[in-house]
């Protein structure tokens, strides 16, 4: 057992952090008080005194704000903020640049890449800046993404100038990919930056303080299409990105100030972590394939919602569809902490019951959405007609889903973390920038992966029988994490 889980056995919280108010080196620093050193210190005596010490030291959901110190609150707040302003800027063009680029003569199909371009660029450098955080430094890495984000989010609102015909948008089109590709980048650092932050400020709670985290992505997710939508409305092309570049940019002297100081006095804190050796380690590939699947899942429905109510079924208005992919947003933000209180103070021994509920719940939400022509093949003509007609069943299937998918992810970070120390990785910023970037790269696959594969699955085979194979790789999930603990 390392300290790590024998503090969290007895209730004990290690703190990260020395007088100066900095990132130590090596997690494991000396700002424990005497009392708390001796109760980490002395030997478990089998299960009764874990047990004995669950029921003395568990926090509450609220004790983990009050408990925190005033700096910590403050890493918090602007964790979230800049989470929530990234995820902003990664759907504030939904509502309105399809059809900016279709008036320049743009695809579909390059419309559909200059979305997808964000994730992909993600996907591939979250593990580089794993690797590259302990050498640059958690904080101005952290500090540097956001605002080349920001800077980038400002200049693709002044696309709208670059002369266009339909015979001549090359220009367009290649500014568009370079600077949501840079965006990307920008945001990939921070995202992997934070992560190391957040798990290195708050050791002890990391499920709890990723299901905040998640809710801000939540947030964002929400605020994007429906902020952008707005300020198109009233400033055209360019007033968007120029709100949301500022407001990204304004973030950084304030963190500049929130953020922790990192000690750099000897060369431990510059050792960067392996992702391939955690990879190695089964229970984190296993993990890490299920970032991948609930990251896939959430997005599937991007590309192929809109059609299926707008068309296919109810001929909906798109104020009445944004509302309805808000639903799902909502329930995501409002569970996830919820979920991540849990992970940490429930079932902290394990984690996998919190995933095969939710990969579970997240069969049946796909199953409804369709509905699965598999269940429908049970039901008499005059149910199957029932259900092929009723919005009420896709909305309650979306709030399932919502429901669902952050049961399924949010406690994965907490598991990798978990996985790693039981193979004696030792905790270190090194290794918390390894898990981030691990963890940020296969959700980001999962974000590039699915619109692309549910877009020719719907072309291909129509959208019932792609949400039925949607449902069929959750249940898989369910499977695999009944076999490892």
């Amino acid at each position: 057992m390392t300290v790590r889980q024998i503090s969290r056995a007895r209730g004990v919280r290690l703190p990260r952090r020395n007088s100066t108010g900095s990132l130590p080196s090596l997690p494991r620093s000396s700002s424990v008080t005497e009392s708390e050193a001796a109760v980490a210190s002395a030997p478990l005596n089998g299960s009764e005194d874990i047990a004995q010490a669950d029921v003395q030291g568990a926090p509450t959901a609220t004790g983990v704000w009050r408990n925190t110190t005033g700096s910590q609150k403050g890493v918090l707040v602007m964790l979230a903020l800049t989470d929530m302003a990234v995820y902003m800027a990664l759907s504030i063009l939904a509502p309105f640049f399809p059809r900016e680029a279709s008036s320049k003569g743009v695809s579909e199909f390059l419309s559909g890449w200059i979305f997808g371009i964000f994730s992909l660029v993600q996907c591939i450098t979250s593990p580089l800046f794993g690797k590259l955080v302990p050498k640059l430094g958690a904080r101005w890495t952290c500090l540097a993404g956001i605002f080349f984000a920001g800077g980038c989010t400002i200049l693709f609102g002044f696309l709208v100038y670059i002369p266009t015909t339909e015979d001549n948008n090359t220009m367009f089109i290649a500014f568009c990919f370079v600077l949501r590709a840079f965006m990307a980048l920008g945001a990939s650092a921070n995202a992997t930056a934070a992560f190391a932050i957040a798990a290195a400020t708050f050791p002890d709670n990391p499920a709890t303080v990723l299901g905040l985290l998640e809710t801000a992505v939540g947030i964002g997710l929400m605020l994007g299409p429906a902020l952008g939508g707005v300020l198109y409305e009233v400033g055209g092309f360019m007033m968007p990105f120029l709100v949301l570049g500022s407001f990204m940019m304004l973030t950084v002297p304030i963190s500049l100030c929130v953020l922790p100081r990192e000690e750099r006095s000897d060369s431990a804190s510059r050792q960067s972590g392996s992702i391939k050796l955690l990879l190695r380690i089964p229970a984190i590939s296993v993990t890490g394939f299920a970032v991948f699947v609930s990251s896939f899942s959430w997005v599937v429905l991007d590309p192929t919602l809109e059609p299926h109510l707008r068309v296919v079924r109810f001929n909906l208005s798109p104020s009445i569809i944004g509302l309805i992919f808000l639903l799902m947003s909502a329930c995501y933000a409002c569970c996830s902490p919820i979920w991540g209180w849990v992970a940490d103070n429930v079932v902290s021994g394990s984690r996998a019951p919190m995933m095969i509920v939710g990969f579970f719940l997240m069969t049946i939400g796909f199953s409804l959405l369709g509905p699965s022509p598999l269940i429908l093949y049970y039901f008499n003509i005059a149910v199957i007609s029932n259900l092929q007609s009723a919005l009420w069943l896709d909305i309650f299937a979306l709030i399932v889903l919502g429901f669902a998918a952050s049961l399924s992810l949010v406690p994965t970070y907490d598991k990798i973390l978990d996985a790693s120390d039981q193979a004696g990785i030792e905790d270190s910023m090194g290794n918390y920038s390894a898990v981030a970037g691990l963890w940020n790269g296969t959700y980001s696959f999962g974000e590039f992966v699915g619109p692309v594969v549910a877009g020719y699955l719907v072309g291909q085979i129509g959208f019932p029988w792609a949400m039925q194979g949607a449902s069929i790789l959750t249940f898989i999930m369910v499977r695999i994490f009944n076999t490892i603990p």
